[in-house]
């Protein structure tokens, strides 16, 4: 939401944020009635929780994994957006984006010599 007013308006503009949670046993139909299936405790796990309120959300969320002092990446788009290149530290790497017939987006990595 481009709503600058905003800025600090969770409701409209929900953070990225890194969620602590208790993972738990999971239900599955095959256990007998009356059975405590999703009461057993695997203990703390984190999970990155990225939110997005739209009615058709029409993006693409790369994570690049970089190291504490690392350099950021160049990012450059072809024109009709569906070629990525980033550089870093003097390699590159190109990643295609499709849209499959069914609208979900394919992501390919260009081989690299």
């Amino acid at each position: 939401m481009n709503e600058p007013a905003k800025f600090r308006d969770y409701q409209s503009r929900p953070s990225v944020r890194l969620e602590t949670f208790e993972r738990k046993d999971t239900l599955v139909p095959e256990m007998k009635e009356g059975a405590l299936s999703g009461a057993r405790s695997f203990g703390l796990d984190k999970r990155l929780v990225i939110a997005s309120r739209s009615v058709s959300p029409d993006f693409v969320i790369l994570l690049f994994p970089l190291r504490q002092g690392d350099a950021l990446p160049m990012t450059t788009w072809n024109a009709n957006k569906t070629k990525l290149t980033i550089e870093t530290g003097g390699k590159k790497e190109v990643f295609n984006l499709t849209t499959s017939d069914n609208g979900q987006i394919q992501l390919a990595v260009e081989k690299q010599d």
